[in-house]
């Protein structure tokens, strides 16, 4: 990978079906939506690790399918609108805002930048660079070598780790395919009178640009379904509180930005593209 700064952005989208309560007590809410929009990713080294500043932003295909007659768009207006979509659901998913996260050389252990004990967000999960490890250099690989990670995961209060297994699939000229697996393991986390399991599930296919190590492309789906336990006052209550189904589609995208602009530089989203982000254009 390159150790100089690097401007990276993508496109998503993502369909949800989450169903969630925020009590034993209360009610599952149950929604079903479709998110499209851009990520941006500022991508570094450090003290010899790899830092990584991300922003997702919400914006609805009609925004992008017209993006190429504007020069420029401020980023402040994409945080309005992104945080609209946010707040107008009742279950709502993804990053209300920017994360900073680092890992060491082989992204073997990817962390929160200032808390590296706290979980990164689950809905970060899809995000360009997140859900693949590299093999250890003492050995070279081979096409269908695997190895395995750890990544810790926040939902809700609780913390719990996940076992991930990565395989090299493919070298097609300067890309490599990757496919990281979810291990169906129950993770637990507790606190006081609170207990909680996770049962994680996901399959991500990604392509990585063997000329900068960063993702060119990533696909898959992904499972949450978490369990809450109150011991309180002599009483036991149980339920359900998440059960989160998500599969996504990623893309790079030739958009160039900065901290407070970006300019589209003719990449629009092709009116006809429904489920294939590589579908973009280029105007001339």
């Amino acid at each position: 990978m390159d150790d100089s700064n690097q401007n990276l952005a993508y496109y998503f989208e993502q369909r949800v079906q989450i169903r969630s309560r925020e009590t034993a007590k209360t009610p599952l809410v149950s929604e079903n939506y479709t998110r499209t929009g851009i990520v941006l990713m500022t991508f570094f080294m450090r003290e010899k690790e790899l830092h990584r500043d991300i922003r997702e932003y919400e914006t609805g295909k009609d925004l992008l399918i017209q993006f190429h007659k504007t020069a420029e768009v401020k980023t402040t207006a994409l945080e309005e609108l992104h945080a609209q979509s946010y707040y107008k659901r009742k279950n709502p998913h993804g990053l209300l805002i920017p994360i900073q996260i680092k890992s060491d050389l082989r992204n073997n252990t990817v962390v929160m930048a200032q808390n590296s004990d706290l979980g990164l967000p689950y809905e970060a999960i899809s995000l360009p660079t997140v859900m693949y490890s590299l093999p250890s250099a003492d050995t070279p690989p081979k096409l269908g070598d695997t190895w395995r990670n750890r990544l810790k995961i926040r939902i809700k209060p609780g913390t719990f780790s996940l076992e991930l297994t990565t395989k090299w699939t493919k070298r097609d000229g300067i890309q490599i395919s990757l496919e990281t697996t979810i291990a169906e393991e129950r993770a637990a986390f507790s606190e006081q009178q609170f207990s909680f399991s996770l049962i994680p599930a996901g399959t991500f296919q990604h392509v990585i640009s063997a000329e900068d190590g960063l993702p060119v492309s990533s696909h898959g789906h992904y499972c949450m379904r978490m369990h809450a336990v109150v011991d309180a006052f002599g009483k036991r209550s149980e339920a359900d509180v998440l059960d989160c189904d998500v599969t996504y589609e990623l893309a790079r995208i030739p958009l160039v930005f900065d901290k407070d602009t970006i300019r589209p530089s003719g990449w629009y989203l092709a009116d006809n593209s429904t489920s294939k982000p590589a579908e973009g254009r280029t105007k001339e």
